[in-house]
Order: C-alpha cells, then sequence, then structure tokens
C-alpha cells in the first residue's frame, strides 16, 4: 500500500495523544464544508476517514496526487512528493515544540528513535 493510499483511508480513532486536538481543531472553512455535507442528507456515509469525498467515501488516491500536483504548479513551488509533507509536519510539530514521544506516537512508531532518525 502507498502512502496516500495509507493516508486517505487512516481514521480519525488512530490517532492517539495531543496530536487528536491538533488535528481536530475546525478552522472557519472546515466548518462550511461539514455544513455542507450534513445538507447532504441520507447518501452521506458516515465514517472516520480523516480525508474523504463530500459523500464520506474514501477519495481514490490518484485524485489526491492529481489535486498535489496541480496545487505544487500553481504555488510554484518545487516539486514535492505527497510523503514529504509528513516530513514536513514532523518537523513543523518540532519547530512548535511538540514533545517527541507525542509525535511518535501520532505517527504510529514503535518509538521515538524512528521519528528521530528519519
Amino acid at each position: 500500500m502507498n502512502n496516500i493510499s495509507f493516508f486517505v483511508l487512516f481514521e480519525w480513532r488512530e490517532i492517539f495523544g495531543k496530536l487528536a486536538t491538533t488535528i481536530v481543531k475546525l478552522k472557519k472553512h472546515r466548518a462550511v464544508v461539514l455544513k455542507e455535507k450534513l445538507s447532504q442528507g441520507e447518501g452521506d456515509q458516515d465514517n472516520e476517514l480523516v480525508m474523504c469525498t463530500v459523500f464520506g467515501t474514501p477519495i481514490n488516491p490518484a485524485n489526491v496526487r492529481r489535486s498535489l500536483k496541480g496545487l505544487i504548479k500553481k504555488a510554484a513551488v518545487p516539486k514535492i512528493r505527497f510523503h514529504d509533507l509528513r516530513h514536513t509536519h514532523i518537523t513543523l510539530l518540532l519547530a512548535k515544540g511538540v514533545n517527541v514521544k507525542i509525535i511518535s506516537e501520532g505517527l504510529g512508531h514503535s518509538n521515538i528513535k524512528i521519528t528521530l532518525d528519519n
């Protein structure tokens, strides 16, 4: 399973500790999306996916890659892989002073050495 396939099937219940608080915080645009989703009615699938379509179904990994490629081109930034976003996220959390043990647990690493060595 590639990184995108893993991530689009990732569920909220798989996120532990303080990272869950960080990830779950709703921003204004997410509230708008949630309102739209709720207005969809019975056709919506209630699940715990972190990333899903407006209907609550898993996102096709190819669509994620295509969207990321378009965003990178539009932003005129260097080409990156989807997995690079995971490393960027870790770097930003460390820079903010988040405890490496919390980060490691959120990533599913068996110990902090794996987190720090990557």
